[in-house]
């Protein structure tokens, strides 16, 4: 960047001589004065990549051009310039071209250079400016740079398509998967930049080019963020996809080894001898939101860690007939020999991705492999079994006198326990016998547990909790944590037992009268309402012999208005919330090609004589049940007469949505349904406009 000393805006390329050169009596000495005051802001930094350079500066009037050349050879092999026509509103600039040095070079090398300032035909130069130019990595090094680096770090991501994940009409934009051209791992590529005709056609294996690629995380998942520049290189041969070995991930998913598998994100991968632990429902097949959509179709577990089997929206197409059929064929293989998800072993083969947590993206029945018998347990998974039971034996508080050997030999397996920290009274470990003697006052003491087995050891930290308590104590304290409850609708599941005593057992009542709140399938279903309602619930703490009751309130919250939904931050993103308004517009958005409905959008306005879409707005989006309705007239007057029609909305009218709350971009905000969640989109009430 070039500025004028103490007077150029730094934000201004255009402007770097500002009006403040003293007026000079000919045309040599105005820019001999000129090339002296010209500066480059960033002399001495560091740079990695192509920087711009303004062709002009002005002053009192003057227009000065400006060329730019390198000090020398060894500098004109690090950067040469490239000049850059007017186009329009852009006005002409210097495109430094930055070649960075071999790998094996000193990490910084300087290149100097400067400008010659011309008017009519006098010119001068100015003085001397340089910068330091980076080295290139080796691939080792950008692999790691890439993985290490913090989210809104650029780099060149150069490979083979080893997937296409779907693109996006809108914005002309793909979603991929690449192969590092180096071997070092894979990439995900978020919307980059490229013609629907060219993704249509790109074959597997295909090399490209991905520009201005900004490193983003999302859910666990490193990708490059949406807005990246993709070129297909024809002239790098097509990578053979049968090359690339399916990397085992087994043993890393065991001991939750995220720094293993974080490199080979994205990647063929399989996993071997895992048990399923949920039941497989059925699967949302609608078609995602967003390209990259994912759904879960099972939960796997290995010793003390657990992984999803994932359908992909690009790679799978929800919607269609043979995901469906593929869906029902995964779930009939697991539940075949044993009738229920849970005690069925399988093998997995498929791509590593991130939902929050690892998973697995399947695109075949045949990813899936039912084992014919539990697998034999290796020493770190018997030993991680007792970890969990360990974890759970100490959860609750320990409320009569207690005795436990927790140093010693059990078989093939060593155990050995430490309090840590300053010694509590009650709580002590003499002869590898730990002993808990309650007391009046809640005590707690963490104690560092150590399980061996063979090579295997795990070690982690429990905490243990005494106080001796009756039964009617332990009701009370149960109660005692229970809260008020604020909600705008939804379901919230109800404790059926003690957080801190499991012998505590709940029983819950609603008011009568109550219009909003109802207990069902052992959940607090709260349906969303277009006024306030406060609601009594009764929850009944038994605990033996004893039992205790308390009241407590659940508001049934009244909606937001627009102006209100605008003040929520992202914080408030995912959460259900119920929105009113006056309705500015709708919009039914429809396949161009069937006429088929996908969905209806309804635009809430400030008041009612907001007739149009503001830059922020809020909507209720998502509206579906009419969907595959095809239209026989597609007008605008015939949108909004079929929306009047089928759901009773019109401008004008006041609406009360509920659904959950997004916010994209910053500026459109949107109550919209959750498919996984089984949160829809639901109108509340419409209150129909004035005539």
């Amino acid at each position: 960047m070039i500025k004028v000393k103490k007077v150029l805006s730094v934000a201004a390329l255009s402007a770097l001589v500002a009006a403040g050169l003293a007026s000079c009596g000919n045309d040599q000495k105005a820019v001999d004065e000129a090339a002296k005051v010209v500066l480059f802001e960033k002399d001495g930094s560091k740079v990695e990549s192509n920087f711009k350079l303004p062709a002009q500066a002005v002053n009192n009037g003057k227009t000065y051009d400006l060329e730019w050349h390198t000090v020398d050879e060894s500098s004109s092999s690090l950067i040469s310039f490239e000049k850059v026509e007017a186009d329009g509103d852009v006005a002409a600039y210097y495109k430094a071209v930055v070649t960075r040095p071999s790998s094996d070079s000193a990490d910084y090398t300087e290149a100097q250079f400067y400008a010659t300032v011309k008017y009519k035909k006098s010119s001068a130069d100015t003085e001397k400016f340089k910068v330091r130019v980076h080295r290139q990595l080796t691939p080792e090094e950008a692999w790691e740079a890439w993985l290490t680096g913090s989210d809104g770090y650029v780099a060149s991501m150069n490979g083979y398509v080893i997937a296409k994940v779907g693109y996006v009409d809108n914005y002309k934009q793909a979603n991929l998967i690449v192969y590092d051209e180096n071997g070092k791992g894979a990439f995900f590529i978020y919307n980059c930049y490229l013609d629907k005709d060219v993704y249509n056609s790109l074959e597997l294996g295909t090399y490209v080019k991905i520009g201005n690629a900004k490193k983003k995380t999302y859910n666990g998942l490193i990708e490059t963020d949406y807005g990246a520049s993709c070129v297909v290189d024809t002239n790098h041969a097509k990578l053979d996809l049968s090359t690339l070995a399916r990397k085992d991930i087994s043993d890393a998913i065991m001991r939750g080894k995220s720094s293993t598998l974080t490199p080979i994100q994205s990647l063929p991968v399989e996993a071997k001898g895992f048990e399923v632990t949920s039941e497989v429902e059925t699967v949302e097949t609608t078609a995602g939101k967003y390209g990259t959509t994912m759904t879960p179709v099972a939960t796997l577990k290995k010793a003390d860690q657990e992984i999803d089997i994932v359908l992909m929206e690009g790679l799978t197409s929800f919607a269609a007939d043979d995901t469906k059929a593929m869906v029902k064929a995964i779930k009939d293989k697991i539940t075949a020999a044993t009738k229920t998800a849970h005690g069925t072993y399988v093998n997995v083969k498929g791509t590593l991705s991130w939902n929050s947590k690892p998973v697995i993206v399947v695109t075949s029945a045949a990813d899936v492999e039912v084992l014919t018998e539990a697998p034999a347990q290796s020493d770190y998974e018997q030993i991680a079994e007792i970890k969990t039971e360990t974890l759970a034996e100490f959860k609750d508080v320990i409320t009569s006198n207690f005795t436990k050997p927790v140093t010693g030999k059990d078989g093939d397996v060593t155990f050995k326990t430490e309090l840590q920290g300053a010694a509590v009274e009650g709580i002590s470990i003499t002869d590898g016998v730990l002993t808990v003697v309650p007391g009046a006052e809640l005590k707690t003491q963490d104690a560092k547990v150590t399980i061996s087995k063979g090579e295997e050891s795990i070690t982690f930290t429990v905490t243990i909790k005494s106080k001796l308590m009756t039964d009617e104590e332990k009701a009370q304290a149960e109660l005692d944590a229970i809260k008020d409850i604020s909600s705008f609708g939804g379901s919230i599941a109800l404790a059926t037992n003690g957080s801190s005593y499991s012998s505590v057992a709940f029983e819950y009542k609603v008011a009568d009268g109550a219009k909003n709140v109802k207990i069902e399938n052992g959940k607090l279903v709260i349906t969303p309402s277009a006024e306030a309602e406060e609601v009594k619930l009764t929850v009944i703490a038994k605990s033996g012999t004893a039992s205790k009751t308390k009241e407590v309130k659940v508001n049934v919250n009244a909606p937001l208005t627009v102006a209100e939904a605008l003040k929520l931050t992202a914080s408030d993103k995912g959460t259900t919330k119920t929105v009113s308004g006056v309705v500015s517009a709708v919009n039914v958005s429809f396949d161009k090609t069937s006429k088929k409905v996908k969905n209806v959008t309804i635009f809430l306005g400030l008041d009612k004589d907001s007739k149009k879409v503001a830059d922020k707005t809020v909507q209720i989006y998502g509206l579906d049940d009419k969907k595959d309705t095809v239209l026989s007239d597609t007008s605008a007057d015939a949108l909004a007469s079929w929306v009047a029609t089928n759901y009773g909305i019109a401008v004008g009218d006041t609406v009360v949505g509920f659904g959950e709350f997004t916010i994209y971009q910053d500026t459109k905000y949107e109550v919209q349904s959750n498919k996984n969640n089984k949160v829809a989109v639901t109108i509340v009430k419409v209150t129909k406009a004035a005539a």
